[in-house]
């Protein structure tokens, strides 16, 4: 069985298709089926999709997908509740809902918790022996299923991990307190963290599944990320993933070339979206949001590490997530096509294909 693996193409890093076609991955991120379950959509929630999110994924979000030109599923969970007490996200999927989708995807293995949104989860201590005995459980209930899927790009692990800075609201402190840092053996105790950390969920998913690809952690670029941190996960991972969210797309490439060289990994921009609020029930400035997203696909993707683009941007537009990005959903709440989005994704997504075209013939000249 042929798995997705990495590569280069014209000295270009990229995801290789199991058939070993150069593949750039545009993906969208944060599916989830909450907003059809109001009492206005049930109806056709209980009619439509037979009341089962595998109808929904197959029929509707799966087809939406390849016809906006995406080419993978990425990160499926989206904020449920967005509070001051409890902040959390929706279930993981199960292997059946992903294969449901009918295109390349990748998955979340819920290892370690910490998560910078994640107010609520204890944190581990990754020291001890219950941390690995729980790599190993998160490892076989998930990869054993989805060893011998070729739409299975590869796993990430949490969600922007605190690892110096705390959750979004300070209820929970960072893994590694950030003051050490400065002391003489900082870096090096902090390095052997992550190591110890990164080792254990390596280890764990290669008992079971010894050929996809381990995406890693999805890192907050625009929070502190120390250097040593990222060291330390490359011998155990095969792609840098980074959330970057800067609307300054000359400091996201810089970041990107930056975690390409400090760690020898290719990087995927696993998170990304232009924060424009006009964009309120699909209206102005549609042409301006297409052209704004255009031009970070088009200068992050000239990046030589970078193997993919994540869009923020949602499938259904979810009422409880930050006003800055509230209106940025391909769908509305009513489940109709919200025009700026998908129009200004499925143009920069075409656009891609026609770049990734030409990178291939310069390559077999």
């Amino acid at each position: 069985m042929k798995h997705f693996r990495v590569g280069t193409c014209s000295s270009h890093a990229f995801f290789l298709t199991p058939e070993g076609a150069p593949f750039f991955s545009m993906g969208l991120n944060h599916i989830d089926h909450a907003p059809l379950l109001s009492p206005v959509n049930l109806a056709e929630w209980r009619g439509r999709y037979r009341n089962t999110r595998l109808v929904w994924l197959s029929e509707q979000v799966g087809p939406d997908l390849r016809a906006w030109g995406f080419n993978t599923v990425g990160l499926t969970q989206e904020l449920c509740l967005g509070g001051f007490e409890i902040t959390t996200h929706t279930a993981y999927y199960r292997p059946e809902e992903y294969r449901a989708l009918g295109m390349p995807y990748c998955c979340s293995l819920p290892f370690c918790e910490v998560h910078q949104w994640d107010e609520n989860s204890p944190m581990p201590n990754i020291q001890g022996d219950e941390f690995a005995e729980w790599c190993d459980y998160v490892a076989r209930t998930h990869c054993v299923e989805l060893a011998d899927d070729p739409l299975c790009v590869g796993y990430f692990y949490a969600d922007g991990p605190i690892w110096v800075h705390p959750s979004r609201n300070k209820k929970r402190p960072p893994m590694f307190d950030p003051t050490r840092l400065a002391q003489e053996d900082g870096p090096a105790a902090l390095h052997e963290l992550a190591t110890r950390y990164y080792r254990l969920m390596h280890d764990a998913i290669r008992r079971y599944d010894p050929h996809h690809l381990i995406l890693g952690d999805r890192y907050d670029a625009n929070c502190p990320l120390p250097d040593v941190v990222l060291r330390a996960a490359a011998p155990f991972v095969d792609v840098i993933s980074l959330q970057d969210f800067d609307r300054a797309v000359s400091a996201i490439c810089g970041r990107i070339a930056h975690v390409g060289q400090v760690t020898g990994r290719p990087v995927l921009l696993a998170d990304a979206i232009m924060g424009m609020r006009p964009l309120v029930d699909g209206n102005a400035p549609a042409a301006a949001y297409a052209a704004a997203w255009l031009n970070l696909v088009r200068a992050t993707r000239a990046e030589p590490a970078c193997v993919g683009i994540h869009a923020c941007g949602s499938y259904l537009r979810n009422h409880v997530r930050y006003e800055r990005w509230r209106h940025l959903g391909c769908r509305n709440a009513s489940n109709q096509v919200v025009p700026a989005m998908v129009d200004a994704f499925t143009a920069a997504n075409a656009d891609t294909v026609v770049w990734r075209q030409t990178i291939e013939r310069k390559a077999d000249s």
